[in-house]
């Protein structure tokens, strides 16, 4: 018998501890197990803007100095 996503309402099969399609834990199952693909996958977005703004801030200053340079 399936059973249902209390999150995004995912069809899963009986027995699964996690859903397939958001990663939400199922009743029964246990939260302190260890990440599951959402915390990763916020985990993920939070590394790359770490590394993304300042890489973007520096290119635009060197943009900005190039410009005031070549003028």
């Amino acid at each position: 018998m399936p059973i249902w996503c209390p999150d995004c309402s995912a069809m899963l099969v009986e027995g699964t501890e996690e859903c397939a399609r958001c990663g939400a834990r199922l009743e029964g199952s246990d939260p302190d197990e260890g990440f599951n693909r959402s915390d990763i996958a916020w985990f993920n977005a939070y590394t790359f803007a770490i590394i993304a703004i300042p890489i973007i801030i520096g290119v635009g200053i060197g943009l900005l100095c190039l410009l005031l340079f070549l003028s």
